[in-house]
């Protein structure tokens, strides 16, 4: 007779130990995926130590960078830090007395400070009664006060009649008054001067010499066109 075979044992339908763990074998898409993981984990390991390196290096590099390209502060004069750079600068102002003032210069430095520093400076100033033109290797120049120093070959042209030569000279641009401590030689109608300083006051008219020789000095007096006082006439007497 034809029929299913029946069994009373409850393991009939289950899988043979063996054969579940033929399912657990390692298999060759396993091991691919073994294999990129642990790729992975190695990439891993190594950005761990490269990454910590490579900003190290970063940092070190900035840091070299800012040592090697560092320059000394461009002065044209003196040490204080420099904030602006001006090529062939002019500067213009007003004095107190009311009349302009001019500086030029073929380089300039503007310090944090505010003070300008100055290569070839060239100031024109307008006094009481005339111009004084002063000339310099070097000097400074402070905006709000004025005040100026002029350093090495000064020259000053005073009303077109006085002509000084000194090594330094101070000043203030906007009160007109200039000073020498330095020895000045000044050449004018009234011949040549040499004094141990000088000092300009305000006025084309009105220079003193300091060290030795004091003199105020008046244009008007080495005019040729004036006329000489002539000697006066003693009064007649009878015998």
């Amino acid at each position: 007779m034809t029929g299913a075979l029946k069994t009373d044992d409850p393991k009939a339908g289950e899988l043979k130990p063996a054969t579940r763990l033929e399912r657990l074998a390692p298999s060759a898409s396993s091991a691919t995926r073994f294999a990129d993981a642990e790729r992975h984990r190695r990439r891993v390991s190594r950005l761990k130590i490269a990454l910590p390196l490579l900003a190290a290096a970063c940092v070190a590099a900035i840091f070299v960078s800012l040592v090697v390209n560092r320059r000394e502060d461009s002065h044209v004069a003196g040490t204080d830090v420099p904030g602006i750079e001006m090529h062939a600068p002019v500067l213009k102002g007003i004095g107190e007395n009311g009349k302009p003032y001019q500086v030029t210069a073929t380089e300039a430095v503007q310090t944090r400070e505010g003070k300008i520093e100055l290569a070839d400076l060239a100031a024109n100033v307008e006094l009481e009664d005339g111009t004084l033109v002063l000339t310099a290797k070097s000097g400074a120049l402070h905006p709000e006060s004025g005040e100026t120093s002029a350093n090495g070959g000064v020259k000053i042209e005073l009303g077109g009649i006085y002509h000084f030569e000194t090594e330094r000279a101070q000043g203030n641009m906007k009160t007109g008054i200039f000073t020498g401590d330095a020895p000045v030689k000044v050449d004018g109608p009234m011949g040549t001067i040499e004094a141990a300083g000088f000092r300009i006051e305000k006025s084309v008219k009105k220079v003193t010499f300091t060290g030795g020789v004091t003199s105020v000095l008046n244009p008007s007096a080495a005019d040729p066109a004036r006329p000489e006082t002539p000697p006066a006439t003693p009064p007649e007497t009878t015998p």
